[in-house]
């Protein structure tokens, strides 16, 4: 089946004029009515001011669409369809986002220039807007909008069972979810330092060092949106943002179906199998540990339905490989510059995608220019993904501490050990281990192992070729092949290599929905299949919401909000010592985005220096038994400045030297504390 571009045959067939102008002018009244919907809804199930869910959109379009559709405008030969267009043009705008908002954040002028250069953006959008009015657009096929609305309500679905239901706003108080599944808290914090400071502190390990070499990316996105128009950070990271990704991440497998000239049922099918997973559950189905099926490979949705870096990265990914598909089809090299944005995007969102999406593309360019040495195309991407694959790796290697801290080793088929020994098969001769390399990736695959066929097909074609399927081949070979070869972390710590493995099985959905637009639906058979599909890629999935969104809660009273606030307008660094948070957020670190000498939960600190050391140390401060004057030792080695605890343990500490009550309610007590000689 050849494959079809929707898109130009559009353009081609005289599709302009009036009709598609009106159209197009309806799909925008469509979308205006969608979001005034959700604001509404917002409001009445969670609790979400319509007014702040209207801001939040707005300033979404100012801040991502708006720059996003301008670098569009600049690389266009042919018109994309409206929700092609929409797509692409928020993917980029946030890859973008992520990069320039940095820079502001680094020289400190981010007070004094995000506004204007928004403004000067949205005013030279609005030009070209309107000097390109007389351009027709696309618009989009009949029954897309319909098929939208029904992708929305199921991604609504999905994020009610996770990121939605983080958090409760229980009258002037409210709860978050303490579950291990759920590490939204951590970048919480995160986002909420950023308000106040660049770089973030360490916040869970007081000065153990900052987070300068992490890639922040995520969190600007969500800082920098609070910054323009002042929605709280606990709505943004639980709320909005999730709500942004998710449905961003549903509109591009959509798109791509639709490019590949799959029918539209085909395509919000896609949108929503982007959410499934591998074949955990059947090995899973025979024990009883109550551990998520995703335990058994290395697991795509994991950090989908928690919050993590990799979320907003996977958008670069998808809207990378539209933008080569573009490139290798239409030969225009501005379709390649949107490719390098997105890598470089994905850099600050998460290293090791663009790494991968650098490597693979130049794979991908050396395998093409040996495929169809006439295409000059495959040079330009040689030379532009070498150059790039070069300075992400120097970048890499500049990150200061994590560098310094990170062990790059060789460890053959440490991915397969670890998903063998949760098998139970821990003590498996080497002899099978041929075997085991080729089976398991089938399983962490699932149903995308069907991909491959595209794939083939993709590298065979010699006359016409498919170099966006190449890469993704590519893309899925090499994060496989690097996690099985190497150890990429902490020393002692875990293993960040499987990232690769993860990303690559995600890139994998799109060779799936690939070959699945090519099929023929004329009979049972490819109907049958297509259920089969579904019905294997979806229970890992199903299973790991149920435990997801268990309702387990941290209760926090007005009282405690009072001291997050009071902590918020402390001074940035400020160091707050508080009892070990084993089973919930910190007040300090969490909440306010202020270092604790040690916060525990959800907090990925178990790898850094002096741990056990602290835990004695925050142990035996609250210890009735401690004197006071190993009570002042403890402070002064960690430079507190605040301390916060129960009304009960309060006599004992206001007794200390330097340490003056500051706020005190019925379930908290905050002292100050400055050491003696300062």
């Amino acid at each position: 089946m050849s494959l079809q571009d929707p898109v130009n045959a559009t353009v081609e067939a005289g599709q302009s004029g009036p009709a598609v102008g009106r159209r197009s002018w309806g799909g925008v009244a469509g979308l205006g009515g969608v979001l005034v919907l959700l604001a509404v809804l917002g409001q009445v199930i969670y609790g979400l001011p319509w007014s702040e869910t209207v801001l939040f959109f707005v300033g979404a379009f100012v801040a991502f669409y708006v720059p996003g559709a301008l670098l569009l405008r600049f690389t266009e030969v042919k018109q994309l369809d409206l929700v092609t267009r929409a797509s692409l043009s928020m993917a980029l705008g946030l890859s973008v986002f992520a990069l320039w908002y940095r820079v502001l954040r680094e020289t400190g002028m981010a007070d004094f220039l995000l506004l204007p250069l928004l403004v000067v953006t949205v005013l030279a959008w609005l030009i070209g807007h309107w000097r390109f009015a007389s351009v027709p657009a696309p618009a989009p096929g009949q029954g897309e909008g319909w098929a939208l609305v029904l992708v929305l309500a199921g991604v609504l679905g999905l994020l009610h069972l996770s990121h939605f239901g983080d958090v409760i706003w229980a009258g002037e108080g409210l709860e978050l979810r303490n579950l291990y599944l759920a590490e939204s808290v951590f970048h919480l914090g995160l986002v909420n330092s950023l308000t106040s400071t660049f770089p973030p502190p360490s916040l869970y390990a007081a000065g153990s060092g900052d987070f300068a070499h992490y890639h922040l990316g995520m969190h600007l996105q969500m800082e920098g949106l609070h910054r323009l128009t002042g929605v709280g950070t606990l709505r943004l990271v639980s709320f909005y943002f999730p709500l942004l990704y998710f449905a961003l991440l549903s509109s591009l497998a959509f798109c791509w179906v639709r490019l590949r000239g799959g029918a539209i049922w085909l395509a919000a099918l896609a949108a929503l199998l982007v959410y499934g997973a591998d074949l955990s559950f059947i090995p899973r189905l025979l024990e009883r540990d109550g551990l998520p099926y995703t335990n058994y490979f290395p697991g795509t949705i994991w950090s989908l339905f928690t919050l993590n870096g990799y979320l907003p990265s996977l958008l670069a990914l998808f809207a990378g490989i539209i933008a080569l598909d573009r490139y290798f089809r239409e030969q225009r090299v501005g379709w390649l510059a949107v490719f390098v944005l997105c890598v470089m995007g994905a850099f600050s969102m998460k290293v090791s995608m663009s790494l991968q999406m650098a490597s693979a593309a130049l794979a991908t360019g050396l395998l093409w220019r040996y495929l169809k040495p006439s295409a000059g195309v495959s040079l330009g991407l040689i030379v532009t993904s070498g150059f790039m694959l070069v300075l992400l790796i120097l970048a890499g290697l500049s990150q200061g501490a994590d560098a310094e801290r990170t062990v790059i080793n060789l460890q053959p088929f440490g991915v397969m050990q670890t998903s063998l020994s949760r098998l139970g098969l821990g003590d498996t001769d080497i002899v099978w281990y041929p075997f085991w390399l080729l089976l398991l990736p089938l399983g962490a695959l699932g149903v995308r192992a069907i991909g491959a066929w595209s794939v083939y097909e993709g590298i065979m074609r010699r006359s016409s070729g498919d170099a966006a399927l190449v890469f993704i081949g590519v893309f899925v070979l090499v994060g496989y092949v690097v996690s099985e070869l190497f150890f990429i972390g902490p020393k002692g710590g875990q293993n960040n290599a499987a990232w690769f493995y993860v990303q690559g099985l995600m890139g994998a959905w799109l060779a799936l929905f690939a070959a699945l637009a090519a099929w023929r639906y004329d009979g049972w058979r490819p109907i049958t299949a297509l259920a089969v599909i579904v019905v294997l890629a979806m229970p890992t999935t199903i299973q790991f919401l149920a435990k997801r969104s268990a309702d387990s809660y941290a209760h926090y009273d007005a009282s405690a909000l009072v001291v997050v606030e009071y902590l918020k307008s402390t001074d940035p660094n400020a160091v707050v010592l508080h009892p070990l948070n084993l089973d919930e957020p910190s007040l300090a670190a969490n909440l306010a985005g202020r270092s604790s000498v040690l916060s525990p939960h959800l907090s990925f600190v178990v790898q850094s220096a002096g741990l056990t050391q602290r835990s004695s140390d925050v142990l035996k401060f609250f210890d009735e038994s401690a004197t006071p004057q190993e009570r002042i030792e403890i402070l002064d080695r960690y430079g507190v400045n605040y301390i916060y605890l129960s009304p009960e343990q309060a006599d004992w500490v206001s007794e200390l030297d330097g340490v003056a009550q500051v706020l005190r309610n019925e379930s908290l007590v905050l002292f100050a504390y400055k050491r003696s000689g300062l």
